[in-house]
């Protein structure tokens, strides 16, 4: 996509939130405040949160890019700035970098109309950033939001909005202490992750029987799901599970695709044993895949976190030269193989072994009720407090 159309596209969210995203005055009690929202996992994560304040009627915007588009577009109070301008919403969306900036004379624009008072935002992007920082600079308080389980890397995106933001927010103790070391001065806070809760909700009542029954998975035969993800560590890692999945072919094969892909490049990787997987969408929710899988594989996504705390068998299928870790890695809740050999007799293992039902938020040192943990966050903020009766 040119910088005209991002232009275009900007010059729209500028006149969509302009009427809302003002300095509070003197006579104004409500805070404006808006959420910004890229990746699948902080989507999930502080929709929850989004959920409070609307239960609460909390008034709020949200800005959802990337992947949060697709999952967000029917939300009210999602910002649309993209229908104007006949951008796809299932393309190029979608396969927004990450890494793309704001153009000069759009920014400006930005920063002559808006001006929210508390901007809650995760830590992925490029945009993100330079949200936090013009805002910032206009006297907004900053809320970073960290969903993921593995350390934050020094020389990630991440690390940049540390000194930016107001609070810092991560999801288990470890990972606080770990910024806390390398960033003294950075105000972080231990909040849990509230997808972990949603998850564990959404399994309560459900009828698993109809959705093996949906993917045509009725005989005795074990249940492996594999979940997928993008970008370079993925595509690399990747050809060690296909180089083993003739072993893996008495099992049901069930793929999770992740929400930016289209399955195309693992389709191309299985070659003629691609009609022997189950590839699922959107259409079932991925916390119901894992409550059907015997096992769980993945290379980098969250899920692999998620699947352990609900008792599952996870194993984290690696290049030699991949350093990524994780909360359920750093615990030995799951295993990481980076050979094929390993890679078959964890999935042996996996299936033949007793799983123990142990309480992962205490061995994690992962706070519970993280949805209002956030939530009390941002009404801790002195702009929430001061002169504002949101809340009581």
């Amino acid at each position: 996509m040119d910088n005209k159309n991002l232009s275009q596209i900007f010059n729209h969210f500028v006149l969509e939130t302009g009427y809302y995203l003002h300095k509070t005055d003197e006579t104004s009690k409500t805070p404006s405040i808006l959420f910004c929202l890229f990746d699948a996992g902080e989507t999930f994560a502080l929709k929850s949160v989004i959920e409070e304040m609307k239960y609460e009627g909390i008034p709020y915007k949200i800005i959802a890019l990337g992947t949060s588009w697709s999952l967000m577009k029917d939300e009210p109070h999602v910002l649309d700035i993209y229908e104007k301008f006949h951008w796809s919403h299932d393309h190029e969306l979608l396969s927004w970098d990450r890494n793309l900036k704001i153009p000069d004379k759009v920014f400006k624009r930005i920063k002559l109309h808006c001006h929210p008072d508390i901007f809650i935002t995760g830590m992925v992007s490029a945009f993100q950033l330079q949200l936090c920082e013009l805002f910032k600079e206009q006297g907004a308080e900053i809320l970073a939001f960290y969903d993921a389980f593995s350390p934050i890397d020094p020389n990630s995106i991440q690390a940049k909005f540390m000194d930016i933001a107001t609070q810092v927010l991560v999801p288990a103790k470890g990972i606080g202490e770990s910024v806390r070391e390398y960033y003294p001065n950075c105000d972080v806070h231990v909040v849990g992750q509230p997808t972990l809760e949603y998850w564990l909700d959404s399994l309560n009542g459900q009828n698993f029987n109809m959705i093996k029954e949906k993917l045509f998975l009725t005989d005795d035969k074990s249940i492996l799901l594999f979940v997928g993800g993008y970008g370079m560590e993925y595509e690399a890692a990747f050809p060690l599970f296909v180089a083993g999945i003739e072993a893996m072919l008495n099992l049901h094969i069930v793929f999770a695709l992740h929400p930016k892909t289209n399955g195309s490049f693992e389709r191309a990787m299985f070659g003629p044993h691609a009609d022997k997987i189950h590839f699922v969408g959107s259409e079932i929710l991925t916390s119901h895949l894992v409550a059907i899988a015997d096992v769980v594989l993945t290379v980098n996504s969250t899920v692999g976190v998620q699947a352990s705390f609900l008792g599952k068998p996870v194993i984290y299928v690696h290049t030699p030269e991949m350093k990524y870790t994780s909360l359920a890695i750093e615990q030995a809740w799951a295993s990481k193989v980076t050979d094929v050999e390993a890679l078959k007799d964890k999935i042996r293992e996996a299936l033949t072994s007793c799983v123990c039902r142990w309480d992962r938020f205490q061995d994690g040192k992962v706070p519970r009720e993280a949805s209002k943990m956030i939530y009390s966050r941002i009404s801790a903020t002195e702009k929430w407090m001061k002169g504002t009766d949101l809340g009581g």
